[in-house]
């Protein structure tokens, strides 16, 4: 089964790279250097295909925390709301750098969860952005279209 999902992954990446980097740079008004800054790694090879990669995966690991947030008309989820995110805001600065790990860990837990919030919904607006760019979709339709990627991911 590892080594089926490895393949079909494998070979949606693959179909990806076929139709996004082929993209006309003329339908994409399009930053890598504003990915790199928000992203990182995900535009280490400096493709488009790579960054929907990567933003596909934010917008996964989104869908498996809120799967809420795709329900029309639910309301965004709640942040730093802990006793600790609570109680930093008042503490003096000496405090803080002095306060027990079993409170440094709760804060770094809140801001991880806001940050993972952040990256999914980036990427969200990233993918809705690009695919809506006029030329992505007339693009896509002259070589083979979304059917390949479509056909792997049902095998799945």
């Amino acid at each position: 089964r590892y080594r089926l999902g490895d393949f079909i992954g494998r070979s949606i990446r693959f179909n990806l790279r076929k139709l996004l980097n082929t993209i006309p740079e003329s339908a994409l008004d399009f930053s890598v250097v504003g990915c790199e800054e928000r992203w990182g790694r995900a535009v280490d090879d400096w493709s488009i295909s790579s960054i929907i990669n990567f933003a596909l995966e934010k917008i996964h690991e989104l869908m498996s925390v809120n799967e809420e947030l795709f329900v029309q008309g639910a309301s965004p989820p709640s942040f730093f709301t802990s006793k600790t995110s609570e109680d930093v805001v008042s503490m003096p600065r000496k405090q803080i750098r002095t306060m027990p790990e079993k409170m440094y860990d709760e804060l770094i837990n809140d801001i991880k969860e806001a940050r993972s919030f952040l990256l999914g919904i980036r990427a969200c607006r990233f993918v809705w952005e690009l695919l809506a760019r006029d030329g992505v979709d007339d693009h896509v339709n002259s070589l083979e279209g979304w059917h390949p990627i479509e056909s792997v991911a049902r095998s799945f």
